[in-house]
């Protein structure tokens, strides 16, 4: 037996519909005047019912809106450890940029130092006697002393240190 079947038929989207509300309560037995008193209590029990509706739905709207609050809150709060590992990586940059600067600005002034240590010595070299081409110790401690650079502690440091080497090679 074959069943005949019936054509797919095309899906509308649901809609809600509302039905329509009676203007009237119904009653059509009694006096004009009782007839309108009860229509007006129905109408007005009606108002009271759909003022309600409206109220639950503004609270449904900002029950809905503080949920979406929350969950974007917690969506931050989910973050905020990546958020700070970031910041704490960027400190760390700096500093390291910074100690970057800080070595290569030394280094310049270590390299002005040796320079005009070096033009110093080529100029105390030039007028020394032409004897053995060897500068004494005190000689040495007078090129030193016009490095403003050196602190008073460490030219006394260079002095005992220039002299133990001159007894060592003396024997």
């Amino acid at each position: 037996m074959t069943e005949k079947r019936n054509p797919p038929t095309q899906r509308r989207p649901a809609t809600i519909t509302l039905p329509d509300m009676p203007d009237r309560s119904g009653a059509w037995l009694g006096t004009r005047e009782y007839i309108l008193r009860r229509d007006a209590r129905f109408i007005r029990a009606h108002a009271d019912y759909l003022l309600a509706r409206g109220e639950q739905a503004d609270a449904m709207h900002d029950l809905i809106s503080a949920r979406m609050r929350l969950g974007r809150l917690m969506a931050e709060m989910a973050a905020l450890p990546e958020v700070c590992r970031r910041v704490e990586e960027h400190k760390l940059r700096m500093l390291a940029l910074r100690n970057e600067a800080e070595a290569t600005e030394a280094a310049i002034i270590l390299a002005e130092a040796r320079s005009r240590l070096s033009q110093s010595m080529k100029g105390a070299q030039a007028s020394a006697p032409t004897g053995d081409g060897s500068l004494s110790i005190d000689e040495v401690e007078e090129l030193l002393q016009a490095l403003p650079e050196i602190s008073p502690e460490t030219l006394q440091t260079l002095s005992l240190m220039l002299k133990g080497r001159m007894k060592e090679k003396r024997g």
